[in-house]
């Protein structure tokens, strides 16, 4: 399936370049890579970048310091409500910078073996349930909501 997705993305001339997304890997890069040179986020032990969820989370980070700075007059976000729908690498990866600033993390995914594990990892966060990831009152939604309140 990734390589015929990878004959797909080579039919596009070099006008889109896939990586990794939800529920890919660099094992699913190195799949499509066979097709197409358009791809990105190959193993690091082949000369790609390896997974760029770290980066990704450290992004959206960035991006919730700036808005809160923007919308409260402060980036910092300690004590700020957060509310963050998806545990996967990304999620996971924000969760970790959000605690480590003293954030208030309210966590949802659809996958509670997720949440279970980041909990052990991150005991500071509240889990919500999926359907009721806009009651809690937060500061900053996550990037799946994108806004402020």
């Amino acid at each position: 399936m990734f390589r015929r997705f990878g004959q797909f993305v080579d039919s596009l001339n070099g006008r889109y370049i896939t990586a990794e997304d939800v529920g890919m890997s660099t094992t699913e890069m190195v799949n499509i890579q066979k097709e197409t040179k358009n791809v990105a986020g190959l193993p690091e032990e082949m000369g790609g970048s390896g997974d760029p969820s770290p980066v990704t989370a450290y992004g959206v980070y960035c991006g919730m310091k700036a808005a809160a700075k923007t919308a409260y007059g402060s980036d910092d976000l300690g004590g700020r409500k957060v509310s963050v729908q998806g545990g996967g690498n990304v999620g996971r990866g924000l969760v970790e910078w959000l605690v480590k600033e003293g954030a208030k993390v309210y966590l949802t995914d659809i996958h509670e073996d997720k949440l279970a594990a980041i909990k052990a990892d991150f005991g500071a966060i509240t889990l919500v349930k999926p359907d009721e990831v806009y009651d809690p009152d937060v500061d900053i939604y996550s990037p799946c909501a994108l806004g402020l309140r």
